[in-house]
Parts: structure tokens; C-alpha cells; sequence
């Protein structure tokens, strides 16, 4: 999924993407399920499909799983969520803080940057004027990082009342047991940005569990690396692994059947 104004896609609502844009997730996949799986299956072919978020898209596709429970099994056989802030709720502090705030002020005056510059105009015909000015003000004034928006601009976009009525509507640890899709979660204990701390470890365990969880104790936020002059990528493997796990039972149970 593209993120709402990114990639040079021109914005076509007063809205952008955030940690709560599970619907734009929703749509897409439902999208792609039946305009190409659902055919395939039709003419009697094997065909499953899988979703793969990383970092906010994580959080998103995550928060996609929790909304739509058993309702996404009907499109989706399997996930994986890489390096997702899993309460930002319960970890706000450690994101704000950690670091002196280095990490959420670069993403952040980064993000503001771009809305101010690339997204700002394109949102004034679809937004009140007030609203406009006040996400002017907000951008051009913007020396906190994230908090900005976090404090001002998504609530007032989105309709919350405050930060922390928006925190909690989009954490996803707290209701983890909601997921009905088969998914593997794959996290560095290092994670300096989402804090692997707020991870749902134990309710992973519970018997309603759909969720497994992958912790390292090194990789930071999605630098799962291996090598030395030209380093690479290895997260790939222990996600592959769970998807042909998905695809070998799968294909047992077909057999059984």
C-alpha cells in the first residue's frame, strides 16, 4: 500500500495517511482479493494471499487484523508484521524520550516538511479554511517533531478529541487476541524507536492466540543485518519460513480433506 500523497499520488480527500488508516488497508486488500484471487480460485486454482507491513505499515496492517477479527480470514491466509509499534498509548514516553528525542524529531520535522511543502496545498480544496490555516500554523511553526502532530494535527483531522483518545484508538497491543489471521511478528529487543517492551508477548500465549511472535536481541527498528563491508538484509528468512509453514499446512489439511 502507498501511503496517502506519497510517490507523487495526488491527494484526493481533506486526509492523509496515519497510524490509524486501517480502511485505506482494508480496501486494498479486499481489492486485490477479488479482482485477482478470488478468479483464480474460481477456476479452481491454488491461490492464497498474505499482507507484510513494516513499521507504521505494520501498525496499520495490524490494526486492520484487530478491526476486522475473523472477517479478514476471509481474504487473508496469513501476515507478518515487522518492527511494529505495538502501544502507542503505553509508549509514548520511551518514543519522545529515548535518545533525547533525536528519532521522533527527525521523522517528524522530516514529515512536516513534506506536509507543509508537497501535501498542504493539495488538502486546501478539500478542507474548511479554518481547518487550512490551522494546519498552517501548526507545520510552519513545527520545531517539536511528531508531537505536533500527534497533539494537533491527527486529532482535529480525524475527529478525536485529544492525543490521548487518538493513542489509544490505535494501539494495537492491548487487543493483539482480536487477530484471527495466522501472523508472525518479527522485532529487535534493541528496537530504539517502537520499544519492544510494549510487545504482547503474553498474550501471544493465551490459547486464543493467533499472533507469533519473533524477538532478536539485536536489530534495532528493521536493521535485521548480516555481513560486513556490504551488509544485508536476513528478516526475510524467518518470515519466508512462516509463510511455508502457512503453505505446507495448508496443503496438508487439502490433503485430509
Amino acid at each position: 500500500m502507498v501511503f496517502r500523497g506519497s510517490e507523487s499520488l495526488p491527494l484526493t480527500s481533506g486526509k492523509i495517511c496515519y497510524s490509524g488508516s486501517w480502511e485505506d488497508c482494508k480496501t486494498l486488500i479486499e481489492h486485490v482479493h477479488n479482482t485477482y484471487l478470488a478468479k483464480e480460485r474460481q477456476a479452481g486454482k491454488k491461490a492464497r494471499l498474505y499482507a507484510y507491513g513494516c513499521s507504521l505499515g505494520a501498525q496499520i496492517l495490524g490494526l486492520y487484523l484487530i478491526k476486522e477479527k475473523s472477517a479478514a480470514c476471509k481474504y487473508l491466509d496469513g501476515a507478518i508484521l515487522y518492527g511494529t509499534p505495538w502501544s502507542t498509548f503505553k509508549g509514548e514516553k520511551f518514543f519522545y524520550e529515548n535518545a533525547f528525542g533525536f528519532y521522533q524529531k527527525v521523522i517528524g520535522l522530516t514529515l512536516s516538511a513534506t506536509v507543509r511543502k508537497e501535501l498542504l496545498p493539495q488538502l486546501r480544496k478539500y478542507v474548511s479554511e479554518e481547518d487550512y490555516e490551522f494546519y498552517k500554523r501548526v507545520l510552519e511553526t513545527n520545531w517539536s517533531g511528531l508531537k505536533a502532530f500527534d497533539e494537533h494535527i491527527f486529532p482535529r483531522m480525524f475527529g478525536y478529541a485529544n492525543k490521548q483518545e487518538y493513542y489509544e484508538a490505535v494501539s494495537l497491543a492491548e487487543r493483539v487476541t482480536d487477530i484471527k489471521v495466522p501472523t508472525f511478528a518479527l522485532g529487535a529487543s534493541d528496537d530504539q524507536i517502537c520499544g519492544h517492551m510494549f510487545a504482547p508477548t503474553k498474550a501471544a500465549q493465551s490459547p486464543e492466540s493467533r499472533i507469533c511472535f519473533g524477538t532478536t536481541d539485536y536489530g534495532a527498528h528493521v536493521c535485521h543485518l548480516y555481513g560486513h563491508l556490504i551488509p544485508k538484509p536476513w528478516y526475510t528468512k524467518p518470515c519466508l519460513e512462516f509463510l511455508q509453514f502457512i503453505e505446507a499446512r495448508s496443503t496438508f489439511r487439502k490433503k485430509e480433506e
